[in-house]
């Protein structure tokens, strides 16, 4: 073998001569070494060095033919005359403290984009932790830096990661659908580090949607006072969702004739149904009347939970005032206390939610990665390295495999 070969296969340059091939266990193991005129200091680079023994390493190579390959390589204590001191000689092609070649990381991290971490493990042979902490490495790097310069569009929400209160707070560039913060916790706090990232950049982001969480209004109103906030037509909706299934299971439980329980028993689907959606075959609509005109407030409840659905779809924000002013009338009108609460909290809330009319963006690209953070916490199964956590969330738009492995 030549260290033309060296260079080209394996990354090893020239100062590294060639000695020997083993064949151990299915394995190749190539025995190199560096010449004692290349010797130097690693802290200096002073040539005028005295060798104080030898420690035999070896590293893990990429793979020929599906058969794996190592470097063995003796390596040096070294006194240098200019530093007085003893150091261990460097190695050019395996980074500080790891037992295997800088080609063989970059070779984990090409499979990395289409092979699951355990795929990826079982498949050259070597420990789960090995991989895990070859892309730490790698990712921790290339997510270093926020690249802040052209973030406009803003999202804000929270993951569940963890049986209980235990949430992410996720921010998504909208513009282009990549994760580019995530921290623990879903207090305001926890958005501290994302301010500091954004450093000078603070100016060019236009708007941010999120929910009307209190903890992220307060952040951002104090970081980004530039920034319109919006909030997000998709939780308002869930809200809305929540308000009439609670409802519903209300009057269910007070309703003493036997018929009507009847008729209202299983129908929560059927009221959070878009009624554009209703199924003519299976009687949906006929269903649907029948179980709204068992209760009157279930029926306001109901039309104006379908009002709501147009108001998103209004071209200015007058129009939007006018709508929104008309649509809590009812709510107040209904007597329905939780309408009545909720058309309060939509009045309390009503500065964010017109700002949807000047700049209609929602959480709905990140809502919509829930999916994939979910098959992700599958396949890391009992993590316990959050940080790991995040900065596979980080490369998530990289990923090419289907997330339905370990």
């Amino acid at each position: 073998m030549s260290r033309s070969l060296l260079y080209h296969a394996f990354g090893i340059r020239s100062r590294y001569n060639y000695k020997k091939t083993e064949y151990l266990q299915g394995e190749v193991y190539f025995t190199v070494e560096k010449p004692d005129v290349y010797l130097e200091c690693p802290v200096c680079g002073n040539e005028q060095v005295i060798k104080r023994g030898t420690r035999k390493r070896v590293f893990k190579n990429i793979p020929i033919g599906g058969t794996m390959t190592h470097i063995v390589l003796p390596i040096h204590r070294l006194e240098c005359k200019d530093c007085k001191g003893v150091y261990q000689e460097a190695v050019k092609f395996a980074d500080t403290y790891r037992s295997y070649t800088k080609k063989f990381a970059r070779y984990v991290i090409g499979l990395s984009k289409e092979m699951s971490t355990k795929a990826i493990a079982e498949y050259l042979g070597v420990s789960w932790g090995l991989i895990k902490s070859i892309q730490k490495n790698y990712l921790k790097k290339e997510y270093e830096h926020l690249k802040a310069k052209d973030l406009k569009y803003l999202a804000i929400d929270e993951v569940a990661i963890h049986k209980g209160h235990n949430y992410l707070t996720v921010v998504m560039d909208l513009e282009t659908g990549n994760v580019i913060y995530a921290s623990q916790g879903r207090k305001k706090k926890s958005l501290d580090k994302l301010w500091k990232k954004l450093n000078r950049y603070k100016k060019n982001i236009k708007a941010v949607a999120m929910d009307m969480w209190r903890a992220y209004i307060t952040a951002v109103l104090e970081n980004l006072p530039d920034a319109k906030i919006i909030f997000d037509r998709f939780h308002i909706t869930k809200s809305f969702n929540d308000l009439l299934r609670k409802l519903r299971s209300k009057i269910y439980r007070n309703i003493t004739n036997t018929t009507d329980k009847e008729v209202l028993k299983g129908t929560t689907w059927l009221l959070l149904k878009n009624s554009d959606n209703l199924n003519e075959e299976r009687n949906e609509e006929k269903r649907l009347k029948e179980a709204i005109q068992v209760n009157e407030s279930l029926f306001f409840a109901y039309y104006l939970k379908e009002d709501l659905r147009t108001f998103w779809g209004l071209k200015t924000v007058e129009k939007a005032k006018k709508f929104l002013g008309k649509w809590c009338a009812k709510a107040y009108a209904s007597g329905v206390k939780l309408l009545h609460n909720f058309a309060k909290t939509l009045l309390s809330h009503r500065t964010g939610i017109f700002n949807y009319f000047k700049h209609r963006i929602t959480t709905g690209p990140l809502e919509g990665m829930n999916n994939k953070v979910g098959v992700l916490k599958r396949r890391m199964y009992g993590f316990r390295d959050i940080e790991f956590f995040i900065l596979k969330l980080y490369d998530l738009h990289n990923s090419k495999i289907t997330l339905s492995s370990a």
